[in-house]
Formats: structure tokens, sequence, C-alpha cells
């Protein structure tokens, strides 16, 4: 399992698991020891909330964006993943209205008002 596997899982887990906080902490933990990560304090997310970055320089394999930056807050729910482009390319962007993307434009960004998990049958 490679370094985008364990943070593309535990980024997911952090969205839509219903975890504890020990849980979480320990999520928080493995994606921060992850190698090259960079981590910023008091980092605003789209809706102006406040949380802890993780910048992950590291994508999947030929893909054209960095994989992520999480924006967590204090109990480690994900208020935020954004995702940039690491080169100049052929691709629409949130930030770029032609097709053309330079290296840093935002490709995706999901702001999360709620997460967690349920307990609801689909359907019922």
């Amino acid at each position: 399992m490679g370094e985008t596997s364990v943070a593309s899982g535990a980024a997911r887990l952090l969205a839509i698991a219903p975890l504890s906080a020990a849980q979480r902490s320990s999520l928080f933990l493995i994606l921060a020891r992850q190698p090259d990560v960079t981590i910023g304090e008091a980092v605003r997310d789209n809706a102006g909330r406040t949380g802890t970055a993780l910048s992950f320089p590291f994508g999947p394999a030929g893909s054209p964006w960095e994989l992520l930056t999480l924006i967590l807050s204090d109990d480690g729910t994900v208020l935020e993943v954004t995702e940039r482009a690491v080169r100049d390319q052929k691709i629409p962007s949130s930030t770029a209205h032609a097709e053309a993307t330079r290296k840093g434009d935002v490709i995706s960004r999901t702001t999360y008002f709620e997460v967690g998990g349920t307990n609801v049958t689909p359907g019922a």
C-alpha cells in the first residue's frame, strides 16, 4: 500500500465513518506522519472555519493533481478537501475559467458542513 492509499483511505474514513475522538486522533497522526506532509495551523476553509491543514505533495500515479489538502477541525472532523494541479495542463479547474490550468490552480474543492456515518438502511 503506497502513501496515496494510506492518505486517501484515512481521509475517507475521517469524512464518512462514525469514529470516536480517539479513532479520529489516530487517523490524524497516520496522515500527519506520512512522508513530506506539510502541516498548517489556523488555516481557514472556504466557509471561514479554522482548522489544521495537512498538505500531501503526491497523487495517484499519472494523476494531474497533488493528492489533497485536508483541513481538519480540532476534533479531527474533515472541514474541506482541496486538490491542486501539479503542473500546467489542459483540464478544468475552479480557479481558471479557461481549460488551461496552471500549476497550483484548484481543480476541485469539497467543503463539508456535516460528516459522519449513518445507521439507517438505504431506502428505509
